[in-house]
């Protein structure tokens, strides 16, 4: 009895934390990408002597689970840096529909279940959009405990984007969001690291200048600290090992390869230990900061020493909105780089055994210009590079190729700083090539994580053909576009229902053709599993309350109350059972298994109806006296129910024959 009386305690501390109340920040919450979001815009005068390069940054902050963008908004502290230094920040709300339950960013595996990855990408890009003032070289996203799991993941699939990520106390890339109580498992490293680059796929170059800025406070599960010291009221829980926070510095270190760790020192006026991986010429590219005095929390670092403002904030230690901006500008390795000049293949006009091939060259760095352009023909008989007359325009001639076959032209321009780039035209036809061939096309397919299906190969054009896209079937779910680089495309989905799925590739060239090619059979179990501690499933939300159609309608899951959970697991963690895709879980395996689980107005008890929403025992009866029916909507034309009535409990309810 005593235990169950600490898990309701326990329980009723998260689900009733006190929320933060609204405050003007200059700007309203804007719904964008998905999510509201709030937006700080500098004014003119902000952040003079400190930009880089006369522009200025972005900063998107990512809150963690039981808390709200409103709490970091209010009581983060990054209005004062954003002033200082120039910046746009941007606060975006994980949302009800894109959540993993208590207001967590869903992080699970890397999957990107509820696309909270692809949102902030495409956050990002409609703020640079919106404010052209914004260097797209100096855009970072930083986040506490889920978002900080989810900015890593961020700037994983998004290199290209994010010159930086600040990711406090956050678990690995492809970690499992229910096991993040628990010490990260002995492969982590290994597995973030393959994750991370699997995520970036074609744009695992760009992590060559990407930084990365992980911290977690020794207060936090497994840190060291003492204990919190007077003023520290608040933010001093110990939720996540630190163990995770120190792996992802490992992980990032060897992403950014090569870079040594040194040793620890101690930074903003002695509340933090600092240790930087720097690269052979002497930049840093990772920190690893250990903050003092400061619990599983986002340090705010404001100095105030009030009770209250703000859910999971520490206020008095370490200030790290001013800390990060600081070390991402002083460490930004793209604000002052060379950017490779724009090429383009505009036309290839053929006389005769003769290919003229033109295009545009410019580099628009100030102070540099094209140098030179090259030009080769790929194709059955390839034709070797020269150099092109001119840059914008630039033209280059091939004289005398063999007849009978179709070329493709690739044109690559230097500058004078070496900056390249590379752009490939449309196939040129000289006399009569064969014609008609299908693209050749190769399928893998995997199952990870007993819930997402990769599927992956490549394509090769028939001569005087491009491949225009690579579609991808599992089962009959139908054709969706897979990612295209060059010959190799790849394609992922996730939380599948169990069931079998053949898989099927579809690719379509530039004449119109479809090839298809079969690839394994996937089968995935319809039950998934979820071992952890019983306070972990509360905040994962997997124990709540559960109402009908569930046989249990109390506190617990889907089918047992609290008593029955704790009868059963009076220790340790145990099992709960789930459908892939559905919020609603069981203590029993076989319960969990896909059913339809809605209440049947033909054979239904009075209790059961009575319970479900606006029901009652009066309308309950009437339910009964008139069967048999057809069709649920018979409730509202038989005018057995009112159409609000019937409208609030259609999805929960059937007529199917028993």
């Amino acid at each position: 009895m005593i235990r169950t009386v600490s898990l309701f305690a326990a329980v009723v501390s998260v689900l009733l934390a006190p929320q933060a109340a609204m405050a003007v920040w200059g700007t309203s919450q804007d719904p964008i990408a998905g999510h509201q979001t709030w937006v700080f815009s500098p004014e003119a005068a902000d952040g003079q002597g400190k930009l880089l390069n006369g522009k200025r940054a972005l900063v998107i902050t990512l809150h963690g689970c039981a808390q709200t963008a409103t709490d970091l908004k209010q009581f983060g502290n990054w209005e004062p840096t954003a002033k200082a230094y120039g910046l746009f920040v941007a606060i975006p709300d994980v949302g009800d529909a894109n959540d993993y339950g208590q207001g967590c960013w869903d992080f699970r595996d890397a999957a990107d279940l509820h696309h909270n990855i692809r949102d902030i990408v495409d956050l990002a890009t409609v703020l640079k959009s919106r404010f052209p003032d914004i260097d797209p070289n100096q855009v970072y996203v930083t986040g506490l405990s889920s978002g900080a799991a989810i900015a890593l993941q961020i700037a994983c699939k998004a290199p290209d984007v994010f010159a930086g990520v600040g990711a406090v106390e956050g678990p690995s890339v492809g970690s499992n969001q229910d096991n993040s109580f628990s010490n990260p498992p002995g492969d982590n490293i290994d597995h973030a690291l393959a994750k991370c680059r699997e995520l970036a796929g074609p744009k695992a170059g760009a992590f060559s200048n990407q930084i990365a800025s992980l911290a977690y406070g020794d207060l936090d599960k497994n840190g060291g600290g003492k204990g919190p010291v007077p003023p520290i009221l608040q933010g001093a829980t110990a939720l996540v090992p630190v163990e995770w926070t120190k792996e992802n510095a490992q992980v990032t270190a060897r992403l950014f390869q090569p870079c040594a760790f040194g040793s620890a020192h101690r930074v903003a006026d002695g509340k933090a230990e600092e240790t930087l991986c720097t690269a052979p010429g002497g930049k840093p590219r990772v920190s690893l900061l250990k903050m003092f005095n400061v619990g599983h929390a986002w340090p705010a670092g404001s100095g105030d020493t009030s009770f209250g403002g703000g859910n999971w904030i520490n206020k008095v230690g370490l200030n790290y909105p001013a800390y990060v901006t600081e070390w991402f500008f002083a460490n930004n390795l793209r604000a002052a780089t060379n950017h490779p000049p724009e090429v383009s293949v505009a036309n290839s006009t053929v006389s005769g055994t003769s290919i003229t091939v033109t295009g545009s060259a410019e580099d628009r760095d100030p102070g540099d210009q094209v140098s030179e352009v090259s030009v080769r023909l790929g194709g059955r008989f390839p034709q070797p590079a020269q150099k092109a007359s001119g840059s914008k325009p630039w033209s280059a001639t091939f004289a005398g190729v063999p007849n009978d076959a179709c070329y493709t032209p690739e044109a690559t321009a230097k500058d004078t700083k070496g900056g390249n780039a590379t752009a490939i035209g449309a196939p040129a036809k000289v006399g009569n090539p064969p014609l008609g061939q299908p693209a050749s096309v190769t399928v893998t397919a995997s199952l990870e994580e007993s819930m997402c299906i990769n599927v992956a190969g490549t394509v090769k054009a028939a001569e005087c053909t491009t491949v225009q896209q690579v579609e991808v079937s599992l089962g009959d779910r139908g054709f969706e576009r897979a990612e295209l680089t060059g010959q190799d495309y790849a394609y992922r989905e996730c939380g599948l229902p169990g069931g079998t799925y053949a898989t099927t590739v579809k690719a379509t060239d530039s004449a119109g053709h479809d090839t298809l090619a079969a690839g394994p059979t996937i089968v995935i179990d319809a039950v998934q599993e979820v071992t952890s501690q019983f306070f972990e499933h509360v905040i994962a939300r997997r124990i709540r309350m559960y109402a009908a159609p569930c046989p249990n309608v109390s506190f617990g899951t889907c089918d047992a109350d609290i008593p029955t959970i704790i009868s059963q697991h009076p220790t340790g963690p145990f099992s709960l059972y789930h459908v892939a895709k559905s919020d609603v879980w069981f203590l029993d395996h076989d319960r969990a298994k896909p059913r339809d689980r809605r209440v049947n107005v033909n054979s239904a008890s009075a209790e059961e109806l009575d319970i479900l929403s606006g029901i009652g025992k009066t309308r309950a009866a009437a339910i009964i006296r008139g069967r048999p029916y057809a069709g649920t909507e018979e409730l509202v034309s038989r005018h057995i129910l009112p159409k609000s009535a019937y409208e609030a409990i259609k999805d929960k309810i059937s007529v199917r024959q028993e």
